[in-house]
């Protein structure tokens, strides 16, 4: 059995038990949420493939799919919807159930009505722009029912009609978008059409609505099949969908569904965790689903309120926030051996930088300067950087992360580099050199929006992050091509770059009722703006900056736990239950070496929704769809998987750590995660010993482990299809260091 299989039975079990369950009609879906009187991310159960979204609602006696396209504009991208409705009383009903299997990624209906009980199965297609519903009655019996496929008026030109038992619909914007008015237009059209029954009826009102009456034939399964084409400046939508749906059939939709799946089977092979903690595992795989259903390759990537719009307003307009909401979406990719679900993010990223060129050269400065909020169409939706110099910087740590965990040499050059040879040149230009300090100092640059502050400890861990990097791997850069150039690094500059980190300015520290702890910057009187309970943002050199490690100066370690301590205190406000801090806070608190215990404990009563406090009297908590909504926010939930990780595996300072920050005497195990070095590792917890650990080079190299059974010899094998052989290895320190050829397996055990 290969790795990859048995990564698939370990996901196949736990996911099993991980069905998001509604009992009754998820009948907030299509509503605003009162809380922010806005749409958000939908309480009903979810599908998509990158491009379509489909959030699931209705009554008692009917179904309303609510469909979504990434391009249809950055805000709502809503396209209207497909209602279902069977005839009958209104009214609760026992034996009412909506399923939602992000194993199969398919949501399974059963609605009882007067006479007989409706079952349905949906999925959206991996391969095209489709949703599939496929609908029978539990006793065989006939049964008609109505569809209605519409669309919304609000804002957008819509039209509508039939053709040939096609029903269709359409949603057109034409207009600007952004600070720089660029015009925009994108036309999406949707068409429906029953395969095995004739509509009896067919109406449409001509201008967003079409419907037909159907029959479901006896001991009869139908198809509704809906698909979605058109986009960003498309011209031939109507035309484009009803072609496809004249040339429909069951066969076609038969491959479809063997795609997709094959995509999700694929999709859950990539690695699993155990934890043995199903408040946990929900949140995690849960956010891993809602991930692979959102951002895709090729595909718009999602903004601050996920890819299930439904109608204007939105969460935030559906900005790209750039201080850390629209970065933090991805956290947890890499290290969970999914990093192509990044790949949307860098599109949106690179695409700004001609902007932000524009940017710096208005603020004064050269390389890039970022704005706060972006969009889709390599532009801003304002330009305010709210005096915060580092956006871009920490836009670019995804970008690091992916190529410490990937070795990808063509990603360097072709997504690392152009990016960061604009920060090079920015840096090179706002850095101030302290001759009276001797140090390098950042003047006049917020650590929080609005601030003007001197060294904010955000830029100060964007810095020397970047240089860092640049410094470690400038090898593999010097005289390779990128975009049609040959990079050259001059010595000189290579010589100011060594200045910068080793001469940057350390991070600002405070003493606070006797204890040392990070402050948000130099100039600042307190750790943070809001004391206890505040963003975490002070906590940034750890997380995700990287720039502290549990191999750091013990010093060091002890102020970041000092700082989570401060933050979080055991009474009062917490910023565990923070709205802006879900992505961060845990992530921040594992990889400094605070307690798991605690971490988890306090992360729980979020998810079980029985935190002490609402931060925006909104009551959050882990619902049946698997998704999270922190107060006033949306889908950079998703990005705290990273403190799972993290208490599983870390690797940001080149070394492998295996459960170097779990719950004592807690089993757990995981399976191909991913490491710095392109390493996937693999290891069991049990009864508090670390059985052994797996690991496969993809790209060979050093690698370099902490040897988790301190102060015992321990064995390296390479395994090999026929015969395993021991593998020489050093020992630094508690760390094993040996030598791995690409491709190659290791065992790493004590005797």
């Amino acid at each position: 059995m290969s790795q990859a299989q048995e990564v698939a039975l370990d996901a196949r079990a736990v996911l099993s038990r991980y069905v998001g369950i509604y009992t009754s009609p998820p009948e907030t879906v299509g509503a605003l949420d009162p809380a922010i009187k806005a749409y958000r991310i939908p309480d009903g159960p979810l599908m998509g493939n990158g491009d379509i979204a489909v959030a699931v609602g209705g009554t008692w006696t009917g179904q309303t799919f609510y469909l979504s396209k990434s391009d249809l504009s950055q805000s709502a991208r809503g396209l209207g919807g497909l209602t279902i409705v069977f005839p009958g009383m209104a009214g609760e009903r026992a034996g009412y159930r909506q399923e939602q299997d992000i194993y199969r990624a398919e949501v399974r209906s059963t609605l009882p009505l007067q006479r007989t009980t409706v079952h349905m199965r949906s999925w959206t297609a991996d391969t095209a722009n489709v949703l599939v519903v496929e609908i029978w009655t539990a006793d065989g019996s006939s049964l008609d029912f109505e569809l209605k496929l519409w669309s919304h008026v609000r804002g957008m030109r819509t039209q509508a009609g039939t053709s040939d038992g096609i029903l269709w619909s359409t949603r057109e914007m034409n207009g600007v978008i952004g600070t720089a008015r660029q015009p925009f237009r994108s036309s999406v059209a949707m068409a429906t059409r029953v395969l095995g029954a004739t509509p009896t009826v067919c109406t449409t009102d001509g201008k967003s609505s079409s419907s037909a009456q159907f029959t479901v034939p006896s001991g009869k399964v139908l198809r509704i099949v809906t698909v979605v084409t058109g986009g960003y400046e498309a011209d031939n939508h109507v035309v484009e969908a009803q072609a496809m749906m004249a040339g429909l059939t069951d066969r076609r939709i038969e491959e479809w569904q063997a795609e997709h799946l094959a995509w999700w089977d694929r999709f859950w092979s990539k690695s699993s965790v155990v934890l043995n903690d199903d408040l946990l595992e929900r949140f995690y795989y849960g956010a891993l689903y809602t991930l692979g259903c959102a951002s895709r390759q090729g595909h718009v990537a999602p903004g601050l309120a996920g890819p299930w719009h439904l109608d204007g307003p939105i969460c935030w307009a559906n900005k790209y926030t750039l201080d850390y909401n629209f970065e933090s979406v991805w956290w947890g990719v890499y290290a969970a051996n999914r990093p192509e679900l990044a790949l949307p993010y860098y599109d949106v990223i690179l695409g700004l930088l001609p902007a932000g060129r524009q940017l710096a050269q208005e603020h004064g400065t050269k390389g890039v300067l970022f704005g706060v909020n972006a969009h889709a169409w390599k532009g801003f939706t304002d330009t305010r950087t709210l005096n915060m110099k580092g956006n871009a910087s920490l836009a670019a740590l995804n970008f690091l992360m992916h190529y410490q965990y990937t070795r990808d040499e063509e990603f360097l050059l072709e997504k690392v580099w152009p990016l960061l040879k604009e920060l090079a040149v920015f840096w090179e230009d706002n850095l101030v050199w302290d001759a009276a300090n001797a140090r390098w100092v950042i003047n006049d640059s917020g650590a929080r929006e609005g601030q003007k502050d001197m060294n904010p400890i955000t830029d100060l861990s964007f810095v020397r992050r970047i240089f860092s990097f640049l410094l470690e791997f400038h090898p593999q850069l010097e005289g390779k091509r990128s975009g049609g150039e040959v990079i050259r690094i001059s010595d000189e500059r290579k010589a100011r770059w060594h200045s910068y980190v080793k001469h940057l300015s350390a991070y600002p520290t405070i003493e606070e009722n006797g204890k040392r702890l990070f402050k948000e910057a130099e100039n600042r009187k307190r750790m943070s703006l809001g004391g206890a309970g505040d963003n975490s943002d002070v906590l940034m050199p750890v997380f995700p900056s990287e720039t502290i490690s549990l191999g750091s100066e013990p010093t060091l370690l002890n102020i970041a736990r000092n700082t989570v301590e401060a933050l979080c205190p055991e009474t009062g406000k917490a910023s565990w239950f923070q709205a802006n801090c879900f992505p961060k806070i845990y992530t921040q608190a594992v990889r400094c070496g605070y307690p798991a215990e605690k971490v988890v404990a306090n992360w729980k009563r979020l998810l079980a929704g029985t935190q002490p406090y609402d931060d925006r009297n909104d009551h959050v908590r882990l619902r049946n769809n698997l998704t999270i909504v922190p107060p006033a926010h949306g889908f950079e939930s998703v990005g705290a998987i990273e403190a799972i990780h993290s208490m599983l595996l870390q690797s940001h300072d080149q070394t492998i750590r295996v459960f170097p920050n779990w719950i004592p005497g807690k089993d757990a195990a995981f399976r191909n995660l991913r490491a710095f070095g392109a390493f996937l590792v693999s290891s069991t917890y049990r009864q508090g010993v670390v059985s052994h650990i797996d690991l496969t080079s993809e790209v060979g190299g050093e690698c370099r482990v902490w040897n988790p059974w301190a102060g015992k010899s321990c064995k390296v094998v390479r395994v090999g299809a026929n015969r395993s052989q021991d593998v020489p290895y050093r020992i630094e320190g508690n760390t094993i260091v040996f030598t791995t050829t690409k491709g190659s397996r290791y065992r790493i055990h004590a005797p």
